[in-house]
């Protein structure tokens, strides 16, 4: 089933946390999908391991930090063991350093990934690839620091970089997924199952950046891959971004 190989990170924490505990909250999906005793455990301590939370397992959700809480949000996706991580505005509302410890956690994950974020520095420092959608037409397609540094692009798409921030620059350059990201084992199989679970059609390239000006992707991983759209009652641009991260399994 596509819910049991699509994970969704809401923008919000606080929506996706509600029990007791750290371990309740890691534990709930798991033991919706019949796993129970030392199975259950050995799959919460994994997943809250794979993020650094395991000092955490006891304590209320509320008792956290708002870095730690989305954090542990992470963590209780990733406890389903998915194919595909979908994250809902990773980098809203931290700090530097909580969006910094977030971004080494992601770079650790051997998922596909899908982010929707309107933080374009965390798209270029996260996604090799993007794809810029425009009412639900793909515009443009390739490697995130030429799609940020094309400004007729990003200026037709009213898409726009925080002041002084140049893309093509060494510094930024050196911060991009292919400079940083290390040479870690691929999972060809775990690729062929998200492709499929995502109906296809959208190459061998599945975690692509995705910034849809004036709508919105519905959250559902087909929908978004195949670039359905759903009307967002509100001014502006809405980005998304996504990339593949490749590492040692959790």
């Amino acid at each position: 089933m596509i819910r049991q190989r699509v994970a969704i990170v809401f923008q919000d924490p606080d929506d996706q946390l509600f029990m007791q505990t750290v371990w309740d909250d890691v534990a709930f999906g798991p033991a919706n999908l019949g796993l129970r005793g030392a199975e259950l455990a050995a799959r919460v301590e994994r997943a809250l391991a794979a993020v650094g939370m395991e000092g955490v397992a006891d304590r209320p959700p509320h008792h956290l930090s708002y870095g730690q809480r989305r954090r542990v949000a992470v963590v209780t996706v990733l406890a389903m063991e998915p194919d595909i991580l979908v994250l809902d505005e990773p980098s809203s509302n931290l700090d530097p350093a909580a969006r910094r410890e977030l971004a080494d956690v992601l770079r650790g994950l051997d998922l596909t990934m899908l982010m929707v974020t309107h933080d374009l520095p965390y798209a270029l420092e996260l996604c090799p690839r993007a794809v810029v959608m425009n009412d639900g037409v793909i515009v443009a397609d390739g490697p995130t620091n030429k799609v940020l540094a094309d400004a007729e692009l990003m200026r037709a798409n009213r898409l726009e970089l925080p002041y002084g921030f140049d893309p093509s620059s060494p510094a930024c350059a050196s911060h991009s997924p292919s400079s940083r990201r290390p040479d870690r084992r691929h999972r060809p199989d775990a690729r062929e199952r998200a492709l499929e679970a995502l109906g296809g059609g959208v190459g061998s390239e599945v975690t692509s950046a995705v910034w849809t000006v004036g709508q919105r992707p519905v959250h559902t991983a087909p929908r978004l891959a195949r670039t359905s759209v759903t009307p967002l009652r509100r001014s502006g641009a809405t980005c998304s971004c996504g990339s593949e991260i490749q590492g040692q399994s959790a």
